[in-house]
């Protein structure tokens, strides 16, 4: 039987071993939607209701990636509260026109009188 020996440059054995020591190091479970909520479900009642990370914070976040139904409500709300005060101002602007006419028509209604009695 005949031995050989194989000698290997620094950069050929580079490409040939890997010095990464991967297989000794924790491996670390993928996160996949399934898998955050059970792992949610079972941290639940260890989350915080308020702070940086708490119930409050994935609400608001959530809240702002759907579009909160409140936010959305209090959007709606606000630009009603907006159309009420034009159409307020409109009618307000309405009744003083109607005033005036009110007045100019009593004025003219004098006159006439008075030039019915000459």
């Amino acid at each position: 039987m005949k031995l050989t020996k194989k000698t290997y440059l620094s950069t050929e054995a580079d490409k040939l071993i890997d010095r990464k020591f991967n297989e000794l190091g924790k491996k670390r479970n993928a996160i996949n939607v399934s898998s955050f909520f059970q792992a949610y479900k079972e941290i639940f009642f260890r989350i915080p209701k308020k702070g940086t990370n708490s119930h409050t914070t994935l609400y608001q976040e959530s809240g702002q990636f759907i579009e909160n139904p409140e936010s959305s409500n209090s959007q709606k709300v606000k630009r009603l509260n907006k159309q009420l005060k034009e159409l307020q101002s409109k009618v307000s602007e309405l009744e003083h026109k109607n005033e005036m006419l009110k007045s100019t028509n009593v004025s003219q209604e004098l006159e006439i009188r008075e030039l019915k009695q000459l």
